[in-house]
């Protein structure tokens, strides 16, 4: 479980943007449970035509998108990536850490996020 995964003020994703995600819910019941958990410390693997998960690091700080094929809408979350000094209750893997670090598994398939700070959770048409 991915520790020191938090949003402005160093809350969590849930307490920053809990309604919002209760909302998104209602749209896309299995992608706002996905982001709940990645959020929250749990893996998420890439399996192309099911989940996809892609980093665009083309501006700092990088864009994670998580998409269902299925679903109406996409997810986008900017992340940055935190040192264990400017958090709370850091992960103890090394840091800061880069988005390879999230990334573990064959082909590094299964992403697990710790020691960021999720700056913003967005949804867009898929």
């Amino acid at each position: 479980m991915g520790r020191g995964v938090v949003a402005w003020r160093d809350t969590t994703v849930q307490e920053t943007w809990g309604y919002r995600v209760q909302r998104f819910g209602e749209l896309c019941p299995q992608l706002a449970a996905d982001l709940v958990t990645l959020t929250s410390g749990g893996t998420l693997t890439h399996r192309p035509g099911v989940l996809e998960l892609s980093w665009d690091d083309a501006t700092d700080p990088g864009t994670l998108t998580i998409r269902r094929p299925d679903a109406s809408r996409v997810v986008d979350l900017t992340i940055r990536p935190l040192s264990a000094s400017e958090l709370r209750d850091p992960d103890p893997r090394p840091s800061p850490p880069t988005p390879d670090d999230w990334r573990s598994g064959p082909r590094g398939q299964v992403w697990e996020l710790y020691n960021c700070r999720v700056m913003t959770f967005l949804h867009r048409p898929n």
